[in-house]
């Protein structure tokens, strides 16, 4: 579970500095850019990223709605 916390905190740090570099520069192409690179990262370091239903349709995790 120790890594499933970790790759979920790293999922959700990328996300926030990429919200942040698009909030705070004035050219939003850029902005844009910078939030896209951040959710690339996610997908190429093979972060989690929980959603709303992502948690009760996982059968990789131990307790979630498919792995019973």
């Amino acid at each position: 579970y120790l890594d499933y916390l970790i790759k979920g905190v790293y999922a959700g740090l990328m996300i926030g500095i990429g919200a942040i570099a698009y909030l705070s520069i004035e050219d939003k192409i850029a902005g844009t850019f910078l939030f896209s690179f951040g959710l690339a990262n996610i997908t190429f370091v093979g972060s989690i990223v929980c959603t709303a239903i992502s948690p009760s349709i996982s059968p990789s995790i131990p307790g979630t709605f498919l792995s019973q």
